[in-house]
């Protein structure tokens, strides 16, 4: 196939690119003209110089494809709701009426499983009741449901893919949490709240495999999760034994809920992410796990690959980069 691609120059847009190309797909990426590169485009795909904002470019990118992916998106703790919403709401809609334009026979969107807000429920599906608790979050449950609806008004065949936390090689939004628990800051790990971490490998294994069994039930959505749910405190212990380190001292959720408030605050007026926030804090304190039994279904959908390896796979990409210390 002929794939086009949007955030190709991030975590999981980089590795998809990467997985196209080696199993024999054309690609085209769509690279923003500045910006931090912190996973380059490898050799092979087509670069499409533009953003999210430039319909010209997004025309350019979409011509002549058979399928667009969509991973770009406009993450961050702070509420800036007006930026997070142009890019996130408006920005998918420009590329769903360019892929619309070209006659592009399949769109996945990649949105987020936070737009589930803490889960509730043993294990959470698309049928689950969205609980947004932050601007990304809902710029991510107004965008699922505006793609739906445009997508079908305009014949475009689309699937939404919600991943859960995506590690691997080259992820830096994890590589704090790597960094405290290798200092041995002070963390509240040590609870029965459970988490569903998704090897990068894994997740665009369901990608491609989602792209490959169109057409799919309209607008339909997915979880590509890892192979099982762990508890916060197992995983965090796996961190440290990846990478040789004693496990942190743990801490009581609520002593640090005050500060991560004050960190929000601070973090919202000067357009940072600080190291502690009310979300990351979310982290240990609610449960996410959740059901693939939908992609398994419709796609086949295995993730396989063992959380200890990946771990430890991490780590090492983290050293040689020297990103650890």
């Amino acid at each position: 196939m002929k794939i086009m691609v949007t955030g190709a120059t991030g975590f999981i847009g980089s590795h998809l690119v990467q997985m196209l190309l080696a199993e024999g797909h054309s690609v085209r990426a769509l690279v923003r003209p500045k910006g931090v590169i912190h996973n380059p485009v490898v050799d092979g795909a087509e670069p499409i110089t533009g953003d999210l904002a430039d319909t010209e470019a997004l025309a350019r990118g979409c011509a002549g494809m058979d399928a667009v992916v969509h991973c770009a998106a406009q993450v961050g703790v702070t509420d800036r709701e007006d930026d997070i919403h142009r890019i996130n709401v408006d920005g998918t809609l420009n590329l769903l009426h360019a892929a619309a334009d070209a006659g592009v026979s399949r769109m996945i969107h990649l949105s987020s499983c936070g737009v589930l807000g803490p889960v509730t429920v043993e294990l959470a599906d698309s049928q689950t009741p969205v609980n947004p608790g932050n601007a990304y979050a809902r710029s991510k449950v107004e965008i699922e449901e505006r793609a739906r609806e445009a997508a079908a008004e305009r014949g475009l065949p689309l699937a939404i893919v919600r991943p859960p936390w995506t590690y691997g090689p080259g992820d830096l939004r994890t590589l704090g949490l790597f960094r405290a628990i290798h200092k041995g800051w002070p963390l509240p790990w040590k609870t029965e709240v459970r988490t569903h971490p998704v090897h990068v490998r894994d997740f665009n294994r369901g990608v491609i495999a989602c792209l490959e069994a169109f057409p799919l039930p309209a607008g339909r959505t997915y979880i590509l999760a890892g192979p099982g749910p762990l508890t916060v405190g197992e995983l965090v212990s796996r961190m440290a034994q990846a990478m040789g380190c004693k496990p942190p001292m743990h801490v009581s959720p609520k002593l640090m809920v005050g500060a991560a408030t004050v960190a929000d605050v601070v973090g919202g007026a000067l357009h940072v992410e600080l190291p502690l926030t009310r979300r990351r804090l979310h982290f240990f304190m609610y449960a996410n796990a959740f059901s693939i039994e939908e992609a398994r279904r419709d796609f086949g959908y295995d993730p396989t690959e063992d959380l200890q390896a990946g771990l430890e796979e991490t780590v090492a990409d983290y050293r040689a980069k020297d990103l650890l210390s």
